[in-house]
C-alpha cells in the first residue's frame, strides 16, 4: 500500500498482528504504552508493545467483543461484548473483577473519565449508563438516544460525555449533573465514532454517511467537513495525543491522516487486507498508530524524516552485512542438513552391501545345487551305459557256449554201454 507524508513525517507498516477470531472488532493502548488490547469474538487478546508477543488472553464473553479500555491509571480494563455484559479486570493479574450486566442488548461502548472515578457504558438498547468505578455501583442512566449508542467519550478536562448513535445524532452531556446541553444533527446516517482533541477545542465525528465533521466546542459549530476523503463509511475517528493529527477509518480499505492545523491530507494507509478498516488508536506518545482490519491488528510506526533516513539507512547496512557475512543459524541449519544428508548415504551404503552379501551368498548356494545336480546325473548316465554292457558280455557267454556245444559229435551207442 502507498503512504503520503508531509515534508517532516512518513508512517510505516511495522507489524501484523494475527488473529484467529473472524474480526478484530476493537482497540486500545495501556496508559503507559506497554500493552496493546484487541477485542474479537469471544476473545481480548494482550499484546507486549516491546516485541509484539501475546502475553495473555481473555476469554470470558460469550460474543463478539465490541470495545475496550484502560482506567487513567492502567490498574483496570473493561471490555464491553455483543453478549450484554461489561466484564472489569485487575491488570495486576489479570483477574475478572466484576460484571455489569444492566444493560439489555448488546454492550457497544466504553469509555473512563479522566479522573478515572466514572465509566460510561453505550448499548443497542439506546442507552448510556453511567457507573462509579469506586464501587461499580450504576450511577445514571441516559435515554435521549432512539437507536443503538455505539460510541462514547470524556473532554480532556471531564466536563462533557459525548454519545453517537445509529439515530445519527451526537449529544453533548455536562458531567456535572448529566444535563443534555447540546445536540448535533448534521449527519445523516449512523454515527459510529466521536473524539475530542487533548486540548479540548474540537469535538470529531464519523458517520456511515462518508463524512468526518470536526466542531468546536466552545459553539458546537460545525469548523470543517472532511469528505469526501473517504469512499464508504467511516468507521471510526482518533486524535493524536499532541492532537497535531487527526486519523479517520472507513469501510475502503483505508485510514485517512489529516494534519489539524489546516486539515489538510498527509497519509493515506491502504496496506490492509480487508475493505473494512474497524478500530484505530494512537500510543500514549504517538509514535504508533493501531489499526484494525478483519483478523489482523497492523501496526504504523510514526517517523520523522531524519528517523526514515536512519531506518533506510540501517536496512540496507544490515542488508550489505548479511551479503559478507553468512547468517550463522542458516549456516548451522546447513551443516545439519548436510550431516542428515552423510547419515542417508551411510545407511544406504551398509544396506547396498548387505545386499550384494546376501546375493553371493545365493550364487554360491546355487552354484553347490547346480554341482551337486551334475553329479547325480552324470551317475545315472555312467549306470545308463553300464547296464547294456553287463547284459552283451552275459549274451556273448551263452552264445559262446552254445555254440561250443554244436561243434561236438554225439557219443556213440556202444561207448554209451560200456560207460554204462
Amino acid at each position: 500500500g502507498a503512504t503520503q507524508s508531509t515534508d517532516h513525517e512518513q508512517f510505516m507498516l511495522t507489524q501484523r498482528l494475527k488473529h484467529q477470531s473472524i474480526d478484530v472488532y476493537s482497540v486500545a493502548f495501556s496508559p503507559d504504552g506497554s500493552i496493546l488490547a484487541t477485542g474479537s469474538c469471544k476473545r481480548v487478546c494482550l499484546f507486549s508493545t516491546q516485541d509484539w508477543s501475546l502475553i495473555h488472553q481473555l476469554e470470558d464473553h460469550d460474543s463478539f467483543v465490541c470495545s475496550v479500555a484502560f482506567s487513567p491509571d492502567g490498574s483496570t480494563f473493561v471490555s464491553a461484548a455483543q453478549d450484554n455484559k461489561v466484564f472489569i479486570y485487575d491488570t495486576e493479574d489479570w483477574s475478572l473483577i466484576g460484571c455489569l450486566s444492566d444493560h439489555t442488548s448488546y454492550a457497544l461502548a466504553v469509555a473512563f473519565s479522566p479522573d478515572g472515578r466514572t465509566l460510561a457504558t453505550g448499548s443497542k438498547d439506546t442507552t448510556v449508563c453511567l457507573y462509579a468505578t469506586s464501587d461499580w455501583s450504576l450511577t445514571k442512566r441516559l435515554s435521549h438516544h432512539t437507536k443503538h449508542v455505539k460510541t462514547v467519550a470524556f473532554s480532556l478536562d471531564g466536563c462533557v460525555l459525548a454519545s453517537g448513535s445509529h439515530d445519527c445524532r451526537v449529544y453533548l452531556y455536562a458531567t456535572e449533573n448529566w444535563s443534555l446541553i447540546e445536540s448535533i444533527t448534521d449527519h445523516n446516517h449512523y454515527v459510529r465514532s466521536v473524539a475530542f482533541s487533548p486540548d479540548g477545542m474540537t469535538l470529531a465525528t464519523g458517520s456511515d454517511d462518508d463524512m468526518v465533521c470536526v466542531y468546536s466546542t466552545k459553539t458546537w459549530t460545525r469548523i470543517t467537513t472532511l469528505a469526501p476523503k473517504h469512499s464508504l463509511r467511516v468507521r471510526s475517528v482518533t486524535y493524536s495525543p499532541d492532537g497535531a493529527m487527526l486519523a479517520s477509518s472507513s469501510a475502503s480499505y483505508a485510514v485517512n491522516v489529516h494534519a489539524t492545523k489546516d486539515w489538510s491530507l498527509i497519509a493515506c494507509l491502504r496496506n490492509h487486507d480487508s475493505f473494512i478498516v474497524r478500530e484505530i488508536a494512537f500510543s500514549p506518545n504517538g509514535s504508533t498508530l493501531a489499526v484494525t482490519s478483519d483478523r489482523t491488528v497492523y501496526v504504523y510506526s510514526f517517523l520523522t524524516l531524519q528517523e526514515l533516513e536512519q531506518h533506510k539507512f540501517d536496512q540496507q547496512k544490515a542488508a550489505i552485512q548479511a551479503q559478507k557475512e553468512p547468517d550463522q543459524q542458516e549456516v548451522a541449519l546447513g551443516l545439519e542438513r548436510l550431516q542428515h544428508l552423510q547419515e542417508r548415504i551411510d545407511t544406504i551404503k551398509v544396506l547396498l552391501r548387505q545386499q550384494q552379501k546376501a546375493s553371493a551368498t545365493r550364487d554360491d548356494e546355487q552354484h553347490d545345487s547346480e554341482k551337486e545336480l551334475a553329479e547325480v546325473t552324470a551317475q545315472k548316465e555312467a549306470k545308463s551305459k553300464e547296464m547294456p554292457e553287463v547284459e552283451q558280455r552275459k549274451y556273448d557267454a551263452k552264445l559262446e557256449h552254445h555254440h561250443q556245444q554244436q561243434q561236438q559229435p554225439p557219443p556213440q551207442p556202444q561207448q554209451q554201454q560200456q560207460q554204462q
